[in-house]
């Protein structure tokens, strides 16, 4: 049997207006992400904001890269 929510998660999305005073736009408190292996070493999160799917990929080793460069490693 198939586990439903194989690849997902729980996380929080933040968006902010980038005029006036950065007002909030929207907080999805356990908005479901999706990741999947998008190949040659990216991972794709992807989640649904209102009525948009958004898509984010990046390369594992660079985000930890950047997380040790910042100290936060």
């Amino acid at each position: 049997m198939d586990n439903p929510v194989q690849n997902y998660f729980p996380g929080r999305l933040l968006c902010f207006e980038n005029q006036g005073n950065g007002d909030e736009a929207c907080d999805s408190q356990a908005p479901m992400l999706e990741v999947t292996d998008a190949g040659n070493g990216f991972v794709e999160v992807a989640f649904t904001d209102r009525n948009e799917r958004c898509y984010l990929a990046f390369r594992t080793s660079d985000l930890l890269r950047a997380i040790k460069e910042h100290g936060n490693g």
